[in-house]
């Protein structure tokens, strides 16, 4: 090495270990400071171009050996990660310093450990409005989440679960260019991996995805989610239960012949059991889920009652005292006559 590529490693990586301090430092400190003092709109978003500069460093110097690079890296999308998540106005920040496409860049060529870092970045800006799940579409994302989530890692595959739910949520347009990318086929088989995390948020993001048409339920059904779903409604985890209720209401909310897709999966009488669980959430999106079913046909309608359906929706009502939910009763009397 020459006396200037020596100078040059030296500022290279006097750089690195600034950009490590500060990322360091906004990691630990993001979190408690932001919502108590800090006044966001006035300095945060000129904190984004300094930590910008650890996930360019090893794009400009890619030749340049250091273990502590990754490290650093990682820091600083953690941070940027948490500024992200707590604004629009911080995560329009991170998307106009064009962090998002160095970001998706590193995804394929960095550790496991980057790798979920990089996807809470893309989370934390896709969550807040359609304009910046967009911006994080356009930016590339969407190939390298799913890539995501055929690694081996399942903290990974939960991060990009993740991502691709929040951007799938906000409207039918982007729950298609998820579907699009291929992320529906890989989600039920996160579904069916043993980590109850990933099960989780596996099935929520499988939920977001059918909610809005029913073409987009019809790519979830069409991808098996509905079988591998329904047997979970007998799991002891009740955040899992309540993704799993809220996702089979959505597929059956659309139309006959999903609600009997949904019916043919056996979730009868197993989802009315979860009327009487100990959580409250797994209760209502149970009860949800058995309106969405029957508010179809008088042939569901009777499905439901014929097991036990009525009692057990009255005793919920009585209990939680969610009387809106009557309107259940509206669709039996009316579709069986009685």
């Amino acid at each position: 090495m020459s006396a200037r590529d020596g100078a040059v490693s030296a500022r290279v990586w006097g750089a690195w270990r600034v950009g490590g301090r500060i990322a360091a430092a906004m990691r630990g400190a993001a979190r408690p400071l932001i919502p108590r003092r800090l006044p966001a709109q006035k300095w945060h978003p000129a904190i984004i171009p300094l930590l910008r500069r650890p996930i360019l460093l090893p794009l400009t110097f890619p030749s340049s050996p250091n273990p502590s690079c990754n490290s650093i890296q990682q820091s600083a999308a953690i941070a940027l990660g948490r500024l992200a998540n707590y604004s629009d106005h911080l995560a329009e920040a991170v998307v106009s310093n064009e962090i998002l496409p160095q970001l998706v860049y590193s995804l394929s060529e960095q550790n496991r450990f980057y790798k979920q870092a990089a996807a809470f970045v893309l989370r934390a800006v896709a969550k807040h409005s359609p304009p910046l799940a967009q911006a994080v579409v356009d930016s590339g994302a969407l190939d390298s989440l799913v890539q995501c989530l055929e690694e081996f890692d399942p903290g990974v595959k939960e991060s990009a679960a993740w991502a691709l739910g929040y951007i799938a949520g906000h409207n039918a347009e982007l729950a298609s260019t998820v579907v699009e990318a291929g992320a529906v086929p890989l989600l039920v088989l996160c579904v069916q991996e043993p980590e109850l995390s990933l099960k989780r948020i596996a099935a929520s993001s499988l939920s977001d995805i059918a909610k809005h048409s029913p073409e987009m339920a019809q790519a979830v059904v069409d991808a098996g989610a509905v079988a591998y779903l329904a047997p979970l409604i007998l799991s002891p985890d009740a955040k899992l239960k309540r993704q799993v209720c809220a996702a089979l209401g959505q597929v059956a909310k659309h139309s006959v012949d999903l609600a009997e897709v949904v019916v043919e999966a056996e979730i009868f009488p197993s989802i009315l059991m979860c009327l009487k669980d100990v959580d409250g959430f797994v209760r209502k999106h149970a009860a949800t889920a058995v309106r969405e079913v029957c508010k179809h046909t008088p042939e569901l309608a009777q499905l439901v009652v014929s097991n036990g359906g009525v009692a057990a929706l009255v005793d919920y009502v009585d209990e939680s005292g969610e009387y809106l939910l009557f309107s259940n009763f509206f669709y039996f009397r009316i579709h069986t006559g009685n």
